[in-house]
């Protein structure tokens, strides 16, 4: 869609479109354009996203608000400095490890020569050396916690140390109370197959229902409820059936008609009978005394055999041929008027065993007239016909392919 569309002016000098035109030009110019000079203030800020489509953006400031772009060498002095910062902060860290770890040593020498630690000073010192390592970012780890003649050990390069603590071991625990049992419980004699589960168990899982003894009668659910989506089953209109409020929300669902009226029938009914309507209320039904036609019933298009049965004002179809063949299908009476030679063909002949006629109505046939190969004339030739005139032809077919004809009139007036 154009950015600013103006009306046509096909003709003459059409004062309001044009200027319906220049109005919409200063609409567009003003509401939708960003100005390099905004010298009165008014809006003039994006509305969509800009999209630069891979170009630059050239000579923007040094940013000083927040919510200011960085230029690509803002970005490089900030690197420059968090870097200078980070080294100055992982120095300091250095030199305080190197600090503790100095003065963890210093202790650790001290007990030695004064030939043992006691169980306080062990753990205190255990404490110390995991503060640092937390306050130094992991970088002195506790090793290994032995019992025995209490010693602290560091190993490792700087920066990397691990402290490692010999604790002495304490007295004894006093001894728990007896269990229950007279004995062990062996694997051998409680899960003989040794499948980890005991044999009780396994006798448990394989007790019929109808051995369980003392089991209630009935399980009555709780009342709970479930969302028609939880069916896994269900349609779509399965489900707003279920949820339907009322009548017309279920005819609704499954596309049923919505009408209101109250059909009221008789209180009783003849088997086999067609229902007419009883008044013009369109809720009242009634008996039509007509009794539904014994066999398959049929509709306008549909074939079906009658026997016994009496037809009363037939008609036929006439169809005006425009080309020359004759579809026994469209109708059983064809007109048309011959210009010339012509050579006539017959389609959608009946199947044999069923009799199909036909009139054909010709207008000045004269000798023009082809007939198909596989007709049958009075004699075995087919009559001369009327030059300029009305000729009426006759033709029957039963067994699926020979078309008798025969003169109904010629030169008919």
């Amino acid at each position: 869609m154009p950015k600013v569309e103006l009306n046509n002016i096909n003709s003459g000098y059409n004062l309001a479109a044009i200027n319906s035109n220049f109005q919409k030009v200063e609409d567009t110019l003003n509401n939708s354009v960003l100005f390099r000079a905004n010298t009165d203030g008014a809006p003039n800020s994006m509305s969509v996203d800009f999209d630069m489509n891979g170009k630059r953006l050239i000579n923007l400031p040094a940013p000083i608000l927040d919510n200011e772009p960085l230029r690509k060498g803002d970005i490089g002095s900030l690197s420059g400095a968090v870097s200078e910062a980070n080294e100055a902060a992982a120095l300091a860290s250095a030199k305080a490890e190197e600090a503790a770890l100095s003065a963890l040593q210093a202790s650790a020498t001290a007990s030695s020569v004064a030939g043992a630690v006691s169980d306080a000073e062990a753990f205190a010192a255990l404490s110390e050396a995991s503060a640092i390592a937390a306050s130094n970012n992991s970088r002195l780890t506790v090793g290994t916690v032995g019992t025995g003649t209490a010693a602290v050990t560091i190993t490792g390069p700087a920066g990397s140390q691990v402290v490692n603590f010999v604790v002495p071991q304490g007295p004894a625990g006093p001894q728990g109370p007896a269990g229950a049992g007279s004995g062990d419980m062996l694997m051998s004699v409680y899960d003989t197959n040794a499948n980890g589960k005991v044999n009780v168990a396994e006798l448990a899982d394989a007790a019929p229902w109808t051995g369980i003894t003392g089991k209630p009668s009935t399980f009555p659910p709780d009342t709970h409820t479930h969302p028609s989506t939880a069916i896994s089953d269900s349609t779509s209109i399965g489900r707003a059936v279920l949820t339907s409020t009322d009548a017309a929300a279920v005819r609704s669902a499954i596309g049923a008609g919505t009408g209101s009226g109250d059909v009221v029938g008789p209180a009783s009914s003849v088997d086999d009978t067609f229902v007419a309507f009883d008044g013009t209320t369109g809720k009242l039904i009634g008996a039509s005394g007509k009794s539904i036609p014994v066999g398959a019933v049929v509709g306008t298009t549909d074939t079906q055999t009658l026997s016994g049965k009496t037809v009363t004002a037939l008609k036929s179809t006439k169809v005006a041929m425009g080309a020359n063949n004759i579809d026994m299908s469209a109708g059983d009476v064809f007109t048309k008027t011959i210009s010339g030679a012509t050579t006539f063909t017959v389609s959608n002949v009946p199947a044999a065993g069923t009799v199909g006629t036909l009139i054909v109505e010709l207008i000045n046939a004269g000798t023009n007239i082809t007939w198909p190969a596989n007709s049958k004339w009075a004699g075995g030739t087919a009559p001369t016909l009327t030059s300029a005139g009305k000729d009426c032809i006759g033709m029957y077919v039963h067994d699926g392919g020979t078309l008798n004809w025969f003169v109904l009139g010629k030169d008919v007036k």
